[in-house]
């Protein structure tokens, strides 16, 4: 890698003789303000071009008229070469990824691979934060208790709030995406901000696309802002248009040649598991969804035509799935989660005895879940005492039955057939 950085390098340079060298006082500015700039310039397949910007960049993405491929279009900053790929959120599919570089830079060289025509630069100018807000390690208090998150007020300061009517809607899909920025950055208070900026000012968005933004290290951010409503059901703008009923959460990062770290798919873990957990939601569980069957844990590419979020991550779904339903079961059981005390006469015997379960007539609603997640059909045969559930078709092992009384209450129980 470091031998073709500097070959590409030394290439970049023996060209500044016969193109130009651009800066941002010789770009023609389509619109400036404090935290972005945008620029455009006609460019030919197979350039290399040096830049030297007036006014230091901390995040960089490309849009192009026509709509060519991206292969062997990369930029080389400093000992890094970072590709540039298409936009997976993006619907008029012009646009590159957003990179967000580790520290503001000057100097970059563009490979320009096989565009051509007019592109637009959209540049992002956010100082570094000297101090990123760090999280408390304090222990939650419960395997499904909301996990410590960095407020918009911490990630935000110096930076224009939105302002815009919210809308909110109860969640049934829990959407899983990647940045596909820059895996070399460090600075993740920074990545969030560069984003937000990206979002509001060169998509003109209302505030950033995303529920919640996972880093690397596994720090939580709260992205899109409720203002007075609640941060996991503010409608975002994620999943290419539908968006009512989703949760979108965005690992920082390229997944799809390499994966996550383990911190960053703990915090996803937790937070999912805290979501669900608060919400009734089943991992394995599938709703409709805009003509879908879309599952309560997907990926973006579960909806959208996109490759977010990178194979990598998106190959972990299913492990989530089973990683959130069995820490909603270690829940029920954790002594310092308060909860309502579950009455062992709504139903017997447990272990299960002849294939029997009886459960009281005084219970309003009863679900049976196996061990995957699934709903399960079960025979009932209702008498003046109880209801029988017929399981004597089921395999043994563990389940988990949910029952409603009529005062509302929902009771889980772990039951052995």
């Amino acid at each position: 890698m470091k031998s073709f950085i500097l070959i590409a390098w030394n290439l970049a340079i023996s060209l500044v003789i016969s193109l130009p060298l651009f800066s941002m006082a010789s770009m023609p500015i389509e619109r400036q303000s404090k935290h972005l700039s945008i620029g455009k310039i006609d460019v030919k397949p197979q350039q290399i071009i040096p830049f030297t910007f007036e006014q230091k960049i901390s995040g960089l993405a490309l849009v192009t008229k026509n709509i060519n491929s991206w292969d062997s279009t990369y930029l080389i900053v400093h000992d890094d070469t970072l590709r540039l790929t298409r936009d997976e959120h993006d619907p008029n599919n012009n646009a590159s990824n957003f990179i967000v570089f580790d520290r503001p830079i000057q100097n970059l060289v563009l490979s320009v691979g096989k565009l051509t025509g007019e592109i637009t630069l959209i540049l992002t100018h956010i100082d570094s934060t000297p101090n990123p807000v760090k999280l408390s390690s304090e222990r939650r208090k419960s395997n499904c208790a909301l996990p410590p998150i960095i407020l918009q007020e911490n990630w935000r300061n110096g930076l224009p709030a939105p302002q815009y009517t919210r809308s909110f809607s109860t969640v049934n899909h829990i959407i899983v995406h990647h940045s596909a920025g820059s895996n070399q950055a460090s600075n993740y208070q920074d990545v969030v901000r560069n984003i937000y900026i990206y979002h509001t000012e060169g998509r003109g968005w209302s505030d950033i696309g995303y529920n919640y933004l996972i880093a690397p290290d596994g720090s939580i951010f709260a992205g899109r802002d409720p203002e007075e409503g609640l941060q996991d059901e503010v409608k975002g703008a994620h999943f290419c248009g539908k968006n009512s009923n989703t949760m979108g959460i965005c690992l920082l990062g390229t997944f799809t040649d390499i994966s996550p770290t383990p911190a960053a798919i703990t915090a996803l873990e937790q937070l999912i598991s805290w979501k669900t957990t608060k919400d009734h939601l089943q991992p394995y569980e599938e709703f409709p969804h805009e003509g879908l069957a879309l599952g309560v844990i997907a990926g973006h590419r579960d909806g959208c035509s996109t490759q977010c979020p990178g194979n990598q991550l998106y190959n972990k779904i299913n492990t989530l799935k089973t990683t959130v339903y069995n820490q909603q079961l270690a829940c029920q059981q954790d002594p310092e989660e308060p909860k309502e005390p579950v009455n062992d006469l709504l139903f017997f015997p447990n272990p299960v005895k002849n294939g029997t379960i009886f459960v009281s007539n005084t219970v309003e609603d009863v679900l049976l879940i196996n061990a995957f997640g699934n709903k399960l059909f079960v025979p009932t045969i209702e008498t003046k005492e109880h209801l029988e559930l017929q399981v004597d078709h089921l395999v043994a092992g563990w389940y988990v039955l949910y029952i409603q009384d009529t005062s509302g209450i929902n009771q889980y129980k772990v039951i052995i057939i």
